[in-house]
């Protein structure tokens, strides 16, 4: 689902987190005889509960309902890993002669 809630810090209160509910929606296709054209309609489906998460991807960093960082650091520093990998794989495969460390101040 699109939607999610989550509680961040380390008791849940119900009181102070209550359930959330959404609206769903379903498309419905209308054929109109006059123009013989399909039409779209938005019919309303009633409500369903929000799932609840323990983690969720917020602009590019990983926000975690028991407010530490550390999924964050552990992401980043693999993505530097496998960049690093990618830079020696290419270093590797071509011979750039004296020109080497140029490369390698580019990448």
């Amino acid at each position: 689902q699109k939607c999610h809630k989550m509680h961040v810090g380390k008791k849940k209160v119900n009181e102070i987190c209550p359930d959330l509910f959404v609206d769903d929606w379903k498309m419905e296709e209308v054929l109109e005889i006059d123009t013989e054209k399909i039409i779209l309609k938005d019919e309303f489906d009633g409500l369903s509960e929000m799932d609840e998460v323990s983690e969720e991807k917020y602009l590019g960093d990983i926000v975690s309902s028991d407010g530490k960082n550390m999924k964050n650091v552990v992401a980043r520093a693999n993505r530097g890993t496998g960049i690093i990998t990618q830079i020696m794989s290419i270093l590797e495969e071509v011979c750039y002669g004296k020109y080497y460390f140029e490369v390698v101040k580019i990448l």
